[in-house]
Protein backbone atom coordinates (compact mmCIF):
# COMPACT_ATOMS: atom_id res chain seq x y z
CA UNK A 1 0.00 0.00 0.00
CA UNK A 2 2.88 2.34 0.61
CA UNK A 3 4.41 1.79 -2.64
CA UNK A 4 1.03 2.87 -3.93
CA UNK A 5 0.87 6.07 -1.96
CA UNK A 6 4.46 6.65 -3.26
CA UNK A 7 3.60 6.24 -6.82
CA UNK A 8 0.26 8.59 -6.58
CA UNK A 9 2.32 11.47 -4.75
CA UNK A 10 5.29 11.12 -7.07
CA UNK A 11 2.25 11.07 -10.24
CA UNK A 12 0.45 13.67 -8.90
CA UNK A 13 2.72 16.29 -9.05
CA UNK A 14 1.81 16.87 -12.75
CA UNK A 15 -1.85 17.31 -12.32
CA UNK A 16 -2.61 20.75 -10.86
CA UNK A 17 -4.94 19.50 -8.23
CA UNK A 18 -5.40 15.80 -7.23
CA UNK A 19 -7.51 14.32 -3.98
CA UNK A 20 -6.68 10.82 -2.13
CA UNK A 21 -9.99 9.59 -0.10
CA UNK A 22 -9.91 6.71 2.07
CA UNK A 23 -13.09 4.12 0.90
CA UNK A 24 -13.58 1.78 3.81
CA UNK A 25 -13.42 -1.51 3.26
CA UNK A 26 -17.69 -2.57 3.72
CA UNK A 27 -18.26 0.32 1.23
CA UNK A 28 -15.83 -1.12 -1.69
CA UNK A 29 -17.34 -4.08 -1.85
CA UNK A 30 -18.64 -4.12 -5.41
CA UNK A 31 -15.65 -2.67 -6.74
CA UNK A 32 -13.44 -6.06 -4.90
CA UNK A 33 -16.12 -8.42 -6.90
CA UNK A 34 -15.76 -6.57 -10.25
CA UNK A 35 -11.91 -6.56 -10.02
CA UNK A 36 -12.16 -10.22 -9.14
CA UNK A 37 -14.16 -10.85 -12.05
CA UNK A 38 -11.88 -8.89 -14.29
CA UNK A 39 -8.82 -10.54 -12.71
CA UNK A 40 -9.95 -14.29 -13.12
CA UNK A 41 -11.38 -12.96 -17.07
CA UNK A 42 -7.53 -13.10 -18.20
CA UNK A 43 -7.06 -16.74 -17.13
CA UNK A 44 -10.32 -17.95 -19.12
CA UNK A 45 -10.50 -15.75 -22.01
CA UNK A 46 -12.43 -18.01 -24.15
CA UNK A 47 -15.14 -18.46 -21.63
CA UNK A 48 -18.48 -16.39 -22.08
CA UNK A 49 -20.06 -15.28 -18.91
CA UNK A 50 -23.04 -13.60 -18.79
CA UNK A 51 -23.48 -10.72 -15.78
CA UNK A 52 -26.97 -10.40 -14.45
CA UNK A 53 -27.70 -7.17 -12.91
CA UNK A 54 -30.43 -7.51 -10.10
CA UNK A 55 -32.64 -4.27 -9.56
CA UNK A 56 -34.11 -4.75 -6.31
CA UNK A 57 -32.33 -6.91 -3.74
CA UNK A 58 -33.95 -9.87 -2.10
CA UNK A 59 -33.83 -8.39 0.81
CA UNK A 60 -36.40 -6.18 0.49
CA UNK A 61 -39.07 -8.66 1.03
CA UNK A 62 -37.62 -9.30 4.23
CA UNK A 63 -37.44 -6.01 5.07
CA UNK A 64 -41.35 -5.43 5.07
CA UNK A 65 -41.80 -8.20 7.14
CA UNK A 66 -39.66 -7.43 9.42
CA UNK A 67 -41.49 -3.45 9.63
CA UNK A 68 -44.49 -5.69 9.98
CA UNK A 69 -43.82 -7.43 13.22
CA UNK A 70 -41.51 -5.16 15.20
CA UNK A 71 -44.93 -3.94 17.15
CA UNK A 72 -44.02 -6.79 19.43
CA UNK A 73 -42.33 -5.42 22.82
CA UNK A 74 -38.84 -7.06 23.98
CA UNK A 75 -36.51 -6.49 27.00
CA UNK A 76 -35.00 -3.75 25.25
CA UNK A 77 -37.85 -1.29 25.22
CA UNK A 78 -38.03 -1.23 28.89
CA UNK A 79 -34.56 -0.14 29.55
CA UNK A 80 -35.12 2.15 26.72
CA UNK A 81 -38.11 4.28 28.48
CA UNK A 82 -36.19 4.09 31.59
CA UNK A 83 -33.28 5.92 29.84
CA UNK A 84 -34.64 8.41 27.98
CA UNK A 85 -37.85 9.44 30.25
CA UNK A 86 -37.11 7.43 33.81
CA UNK A 87 -40.49 5.39 32.98
CA UNK A 88 -39.86 1.96 35.33
CA UNK A 89 -42.42 -0.64 35.47
CA UNK A 90 -45.12 -1.11 38.27
CA UNK A 91 -43.56 -4.28 39.76
CA UNK A 92 -41.19 -3.57 42.43
CA UNK A 93 -38.54 -6.37 41.08
CA UNK A 94 -38.77 -5.93 37.47
CA UNK A 95 -38.62 -2.09 38.04
CA UNK A 96 -35.35 -3.08 39.95
CA UNK A 97 -34.24 -5.61 37.38
CA UNK A 98 -34.86 -2.37 34.59
CA UNK A 99 -32.80 -0.45 36.96
CA UNK A 100 -29.57 -2.64 37.20
CA UNK A 101 -29.87 -3.88 33.63
CA UNK A 102 -30.11 0.24 32.59
CA UNK A 103 -26.87 0.27 34.47
CA UNK A 104 -24.87 -1.32 31.42
CA UNK A 105 -26.57 0.19 28.75
CA UNK A 106 -26.64 4.16 27.34
CA UNK A 107 -28.73 5.76 24.59
CA UNK A 108 -26.73 7.59 20.97
CA UNK A 109 -28.85 9.38 18.60
CA UNK A 110 -32.06 7.53 19.82
CA UNK A 111 -30.60 3.82 19.65
CA UNK A 112 -29.97 1.76 22.62
CA UNK A 113 -26.19 0.50 23.20
CA UNK A 114 -24.52 -2.15 25.75
CA UNK A 115 -21.65 -0.28 26.98
CA UNK A 116 -18.55 -2.74 27.45
CA UNK A 117 -15.43 -2.46 29.77
CA UNK A 118 -12.96 -2.36 26.91
CA UNK A 119 -15.03 -3.39 23.31
CA UNK A 120 -17.18 -0.98 21.71
CA UNK A 121 -20.64 -0.15 22.08
CA UNK A 122 -23.01 -2.93 20.80
CA UNK A 123 -25.93 -1.90 19.00
CA UNK A 124 -29.61 -3.62 20.85
CA UNK A 125 -31.96 -4.78 17.88
CA UNK A 126 -35.21 -6.01 17.73
CA UNK A 127 -35.29 -9.84 17.49
CA UNK A 128 -36.87 -9.25 13.83
CA UNK A 129 -33.45 -6.43 13.38
CA UNK A 130 -31.07 -8.93 15.00
CA UNK A 131 -32.47 -12.01 13.17
CA UNK A 132 -32.63 -10.35 9.24
CA UNK A 133 -29.05 -8.81 10.30
CA UNK A 134 -27.36 -12.21 11.00
CA UNK A 135 -29.62 -13.58 8.00
CA UNK A 136 -27.63 -10.40 6.40
CA UNK A 137 -24.15 -11.87 7.39
CA UNK A 138 -24.61 -14.82 7.15
CA UNK A 139 -26.18 -15.41 3.80
CA UNK A 140 -23.68 -12.58 2.00
CA UNK A 141 -23.81 -11.84 -1.65
CA UNK A 142 -23.78 -14.96 -2.75
CA UNK A 143 -24.13 -17.20 0.52
CA UNK A 144 -21.02 -17.21 2.96
CA UNK A 145 -19.18 -20.53 3.82
CA UNK A 146 -17.13 -18.58 6.74
CA UNK A 147 -16.74 -20.11 9.84
CA UNK A 148 -18.33 -19.23 13.19
CA UNK A 149 -15.70 -16.44 14.78
CA UNK A 150 -15.19 -14.92 10.85
CA UNK A 151 -19.09 -14.36 11.15
CA UNK A 152 -19.31 -13.14 14.75
CA UNK A 153 -16.29 -10.29 13.59
CA UNK A 154 -18.61 -9.38 10.80
CA UNK A 155 -21.32 -8.90 12.97
CA UNK A 156 -19.89 -6.87 15.51
CA UNK A 157 -18.32 -4.89 12.76
CA UNK A 158 -22.15 -3.78 11.04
Amino acid sequence: MAQYLELIRTSGLTFERFELDRIPRSDNEEADQLAKLASSLIAIRDWSIILLTQEHPETEKATKEVLANSSRSCWKDAVEAYLTAGSLPSDKKEARVVRMRAAHFTIIAGDLYKRGFSQPYLKCLDPEKAEYRLREVHEGSCGNHAGGRSLAGKVLRQ
